[in-house]
């Protein structure tokens, strides 16, 4: 991020006038932007790494697995404990925010309407915040960036007009001045060249994140009212056949008619 930057100063450098700073590389553009290059040196790796670590991790295959949900589908289809049981182990068994998240749904389906919700809605938070790791390293990164920048360029200022100040040479020579200008400039540049990238992988990260979220909620949502559904199919209580009702009409209990049984008795 840093080092293409320096690289086009760099070039712009190569090509100056009389009495204007020459910039040969990188190193040499590194060692004029002062001690203060240092920390911008660091925060700019910093800044890359979480970037790269954020865009492998929130990869949505490796949050919710393909095959996840027809794999629980295919374990619940043996029906009964058993199936929502091997359906449990297979979550736990895939290291994956998605496969957690289904895991608690099934494990907490058949608990009460008013604890049901309260429970995996926990289990959802706690994985939520794997999507949410570093997420003010960047923010971090853009505010201080600029700052670290400005207070180099501030503290180059202070140091170039003092020495114009303290030497008697540099009366008149408004060359000397510049080149202390032109070098305390450079860790300006670099701050809001290291601010600008950070805070577009911020934005991408923010809605991958904001995207994930809602994909696991829907993910949630669907395999709640699958297993809801199958529960009441199976809690509904079976009617009588069509048969035995006929009988019931045409036979009816003694009890249901106790005047009909007195009247058989006395014959």
């Amino acid at each position: 991020m840093m080092i293409s930057v320096a690289l086009v100063l760099a070039q712009a450098g190569a090509a100056d006038a009389a009495g204007s700073v020459k910039i040969g590389s990188i190193w040499d553009f590194l060692v004029k932007g002062g001690p203060l290059m240092v920390p911008l040196a660091a925060v700019s790796l910093i800044a890359l790494a979480v970037t790269i670590e954020r865009a492998i991790s929130l990869r949505r295959n490796s949050i919710i697995p393909p095959r996840l949900i027809p794999d629980i589908d295919a374990r619940r289809a043996s029906g009964g404990s058993d199936g929502r049981r091997r359906a449990i182990e297979y979550c736990k068994a895939v290291d994956s925010v998605g496969a957690r998240v289904a895991g608690a749904v099934l494990q907490h389906a058949a608990d009460p309407a008013d604890m049901r919700l309260e429970n995996i809605q926990r289990v959802c938070e706690r994985e939520l915040r794997t999507l949410h790791k570093y997420e003010r390293v960047l923010p971090l990164i853009i505010a201080i960036s600029p700052m670290l920048g400005l207070l180099g360029t501030i503290t180059g200022m202070i140091q170039a007009f003092s020495t114009v100040a303290s030497s008697a040479e540099a009366l008149g020579r408004t060359e000397l001045l510049a080149k202390g200008i032109y070098e305390a400039m450079i860790t300006t540049a670099v701050g809001l060249m290291i601010a600008i990238p950070a805070m577009i992988a911020q934005h991408w990260v923010s809605g991958r994140v904001h995207r994930l979220t809602l994909d696991l909620d829907d993910m949630a949502a669907e395999l709640l009212s699958r297993v809801r559904e199958e529960r009441a199919v199976v809690d509904v209580p079976a009617k009588p056949s069509r048969s035995a009702a006929i009988e019931e009409d045409i036979e009816p209990s003694p009890a249901a008619m106790p005047g009909a049984s007195a009247a058989l008795e006395a014959a």
